[in-house]
């Protein structure tokens, strides 16, 4: 992978040149078997702070695009990016596909309190309100939350449902961004 031919063709992803290069040696250096993409093992390996499988299997269907079982580099700039400076849209969307564990396009009640016990157990470690991982807690909030973003009343919520009222519910902002311009996510 020569580095000055991969920087040019990801100038719109606005990363710094050091970035970029960081980016680049870190793919590589993971990169166990050196076919150029990263498989489930490898990607969890770059990204070790997220201890929990079931988020990091999500994250690895977002960001395997083309759905071929493996992240090519593209494909992880791309995500990345998203990540580091996409909009709340973006984010949003990012978020709501990690989750979507059946990919039917609309979060259950299920699926959105899995999102909301992860979010509340790294709220824990900051916050200390709720004992950490409580599902019964998470299940009150994803109640609530749909009671706020199901547009529609169907019990789910759609993509198009978490993009409108997402952003205008700001404890679910809160949670999602506690810093704008930091990610949860940090490479390893």
């Amino acid at each position: 992978m020569a580095s000055g031919k991969v920087k040019g063709s990801f100038e719109t992803y606005d990363f710094k040149e050091v970035e970029l290069d960081s980016l680049i040696n870190e793919f590589m250096k993971r990169d166990t078997n050196s076919d150029g993409s990263l498989d489930e093992q490898e990607f969890a390996a770059l990204l070790g702070s997220i201890k929990n499988a079931e988020q990091l299997k999500g994250f690895f269907k977002v960001f395997d695009t083309n759905n071929d079982g493996k992240i090519d580099f593209r494909e992880f700039v791309s995500g990345i990016s998203i990540l580091r400076a996409g909009s709340a849209d973006e984010k949003l969307k990012l978020l709501f596909e990690v989750y979507d564990a059946d990919k039917n396009g609309k979060l259950t009640q299920d699926e959105l309190a899995r999102l909301l016990q992860h979010l509340t157990k790294a709220a824990v470690t900051i916050l200390d309100f709720i004992e950490e991982g409580d599902s019964e807690v998470a299940n009150r909030l994803a109640a609530n939350v749909i009671s706020k973003l199901d547009i529609n009343k169907d019990g789910e919520v759609s993509l198009e449902e978490w993009l409108t009222a997402g952003p205008k519910t700001p404890a679910l902002m809160t949670l999602l961004f506690p810093t704008e311009g930091k990610t949860e996510i940090e490479l390893q």
